[in-house]
């Protein structure tokens, strides 16, 4: 997550052409387990409390709205 969130790339790097979100395909990603994935990087987003808040308040819907692109 840290190259998807602009830190060091090395897993794309690492993993040419791979798409992350393509590696959940296997898994059973339903609203509400996309909803609790969200809730629970927001929480963990809350506890580090990066600043500006306003940066972590984005953060946490950017991973939100992933979440709810992988549910099905």
């Amino acid at each position: 997550m840290a190259g998807w969130a602009g830190g060091p790339r090395d897993w794309f790097d690492s993993n040419p052409g791979r798409c992350m979100v393509s590696l959940h395909k296997p898994f059973v990603i339903n609203p509400a387990v996309a909803a609790q994935w969200a809730e629970a990087m927001q929480r963990a987003i809350a506890d580090v409390a990066p600043q500006p808040a306003a940066m972590a308040t984005a953060m946490g819907e950017a991973l939100a709205t992933l979440a709810r692109g992988m549910s099905r």
